[in-house]
């Protein structure tokens, strides 16, 4: 296997409501490298079964081959495995990570390997993500410093504007923040569609 630098990674951030491509944009960087004869590895949080329990799957069900964790810790151990020997690391869903995750992400960049991650930054309450023990949340790893934060905005289903919110829509009750779905659970909106949605689904009257 080809040795690469030992330089610092380079961390690079992808947020952006469901729906706008996140995971996509992963599949992008991963293929790119492929294209370029660099090695990568991808994991991501047990917890995202929806489209495969074994590989990161975006909503048009392109793949990418991946790891499966139930603990940050394990991703460094999984590349501790291998010397750390991998061009980047690939984080997919990485809100439904526990907080060790923020560690984990610094750990590896010091080990010379670039970290790209995808994440929600906010829940479909329009609140900062936490990670899954609650500690801390997804703001706290937006605060880390990037060489690249990549804001992606979906299609806002009821008025065809940009969309920056995740708003729950399912036809079960949503108890807690974590409740993981597609397109049967969740829809984008745009800040207004949102702000009517969200009111009128707590009974409140804007006009």
């Amino acid at each position: 296997m080809e040795r690469y630098s030992r330089r610092s990674g380079r961390l690079t951030g992808i947020i952006g409501p469901m729906f706008s491509g996140k995971t996509t944009e992963l599949f992008r960087r991963a293929k790119r490298l492929t294209l370029a004869g660099k090695e990568w590895r991808a994991f991501k949080p047990w917890i995202d079964q929806r489209y495969s329990k074994e590989d990161i799957v975006t909503h048009d069900l392109n793949t990418l081959k991946c790891t499966v964790v139930r603990r940050s810790e394990e991703v460094v151990y999984h590349l501790e495995k291998i010397g750390f020997n991998v061009a980047a690391t690939f984080l997919d869903e990485t809100q439904f990570f526990d907080s060790g995750i923020i560690e984990a992400i610094e750990h590896i960049l010091r080990h010379g390997v670039d970290v790209v991650y995808a994440a929600l930054s906010s829940t479909s309450e329009g609140r900062p993500f936490p990670f899954s023990d609650g500690k801390k949340h997804v703001g706290d790893l937006l605060a880390l410093p990037h060489e690249d934060i990549v804001v992606l905005k979906a299609v806002c289903t009821r008025c065809g504007e940009d969309a920056v919110f995740t708003f729950y829509i399912g036809s079960e009750e949503k108890t807690g923040v974590v409740k993981v779905g597609g397109s049967e659970s969740y829809t984008a909106l745009c800040r207004d569609c949102y702000y009517k949605m969200f009111d009128s689904k707590r009974g409140i009257d804007k006009k």
